[in-house]
């Protein structure tokens, strides 16, 4: 399975907005909390009104759950494979740091992600960026949103 080591203040956002503390885990090198990659994914893709199943599906169709994983001729990158235009926009949206290295970071990546879903582009969402989308609802049976 898949593990995501946070920092102290990742974890801690994620229990201000309800994440229970149980689903972490002291990491092995002593520095910071880890937690599992769907349960991530899961919690953000609730947080912001997005099925977490269908969020699950999109990360693995995109890079199989590999954080360095590279597409589009070395544009697009990590779990999410954003591309640079793309990620500095919608981070820019939301009013916080926009580092391209961030694009690698499985906390950052899926906030974004999940933030530009549903709530970016004034509420209406960027869902028809992700070309795995539309596969993603139909592989896990849901509905087109």
């Amino acid at each position: 399975m898949i593990k995501v080591t946070l920092t102290i203040l990742q974890m801690s956002a994620m229990v201000a907005l309800g994440c229970p503390t149980t689903e972490f885990e002291a990491s092995p090198e002593g520095v910071g909390f880890q937690i599992e990659g769907p349960k991530l994914v899961a919690f953000w893709a609730r947080h912001y009104g997005m099925d977490p199943v269908v969020a699950c599906e999109i990360v693995r169709l995109e890079s199989d759950w590999n954080t360095w994983a590279s597409g589009d001729h070395n544009q697009s990158c990590g779990w999410w494979q954003f591309k640079l235009k793309t990620w500095r926009g919608i981070r820019q949206e939301m009013g916080v740091r926009n580092s391209m290295d961030l694009r690698f970071d499985p906390f950052e990546s899926t906030v974004a992600a999940c933030y530009a879903m549903i709530c970016g582009n004034r509420g209406s969402g960027y869902r028809h960026w992700w070309t795995t989308y539309e596969q993603a609802v139909l592989n896990v049976g849901g509905k087109m949103k």
